[in-house]
């Protein structure tokens, strides 16, 4: 199970490659061969990992991108956060799901009949390490922003369900800092989303959102309410008025509509 390098050019060409598969690359992305590179999913990484997630391969492809370029940078791994759905079922994991960290606690929720199981790993002083969420990933958009602060409430308020003593507490995007990370495919913080005041526009401008797209929901709630009686927030239009644009300006694509409207 997992992410299979696909490496089969890399060996026809004589390139070195793990022994379990992938292009063995430095921290420059650089191969056997200096004048080729490798990022993604196909790469074996100077860390010795293979690295199956959209925010590892963009940070590779910037660090590529300045080595080519003439510059210094250097890949020396990546947040492993992720929110995705397995057969189904909603699982997200956040910085040290496992409690690696050396003193680490979990505060742990599980609920097998409803298929709803919730980690969170904390720190001695408080701090949030990491977490698990399987069956209900609702909180992944807050809590993974807030890794590595202390929490303003008990750990336990936000795996509890409702009914339960002392849980449970919603923590929506107000209650980050500016310079929590909402979207961390291209590394894009509350601070610079909030500087805008449409999903388009923070697409356009800071490219949040057009990753993996698991931010989408908190960068939503950022925003503020719309002033009209437009169909969605991204256009300023109803579903009339958008018709007769895209019939009378012939447009034919949603981006040509997005980047006119």
């Amino acid at each position: 199970a997992g992410v299979r390098p696909r490496d089969q050019l890399a060996r026809e060409c004589g390139l070195v490659v793990g022994e379990r598969g992938g292009i063995v690359v430095d921290e420059e992305c650089r191969t056997s061969d200096p004048a080729v590179f490798a990022i993604g999913e196909c790469a074996l990484t100077a860390d010795g990992r293979v690295y199956g997630l959209v925010a590892p391969g963009y940070d590779m492809a910037r660090t590529a991108a300045e080595v080519i370029a003439g510059g210094q940078a250097a890949f020396t791994g990546a947040d492993l956060s992720t929110k995705l759905k397995l057969l189904g079922v909603d699982v997200a994991s956040f910085g040290d799901a496992h409690g690696a960290a050396e003193g680490s606690l979990d505060v742990v929720y599980s609920d097998a009949r409803a298929g709803v199981y919730k980690k969170l790993v904390m720190g001695p002083d408080g701090t949030l390490l990491g977490g698990v969420l399987v069956g209900d990933a609702e909180s992944y958009g807050t809590l993974r922003p807030l890794t590595g602060t202390v929490l303003p409430v008990a750990p336990e308020q936000l795996v509890l369900p409702a009914g339960s003593g002392g849980g449970p507490v919603s923590l929506g995007p107000g209650a980050l800092p500016d310079e929590a990370v909402i979207c961390s495919c291209h590394n894009v913080t509350k601070g610079a989303i909030c500087e805008h005041t449409t999903l388009p526009e923070v697409k356009k401008c800071t490219k949040a959102g057009t990753g993996c797209g698991s931010c989408l929901k908190v960068i939503g709630q950022l925003m503020p309410p719309p002033e009209d009686s437009g169909l969605c927030g991204c256009f300023p239009y109803s579903r009339s008025e958008l018709y007769e644009i895209v019939r009378t300006l012939e447009v034919t694509s949603f981006v040509e509509l997005l980047d006119s409207h």
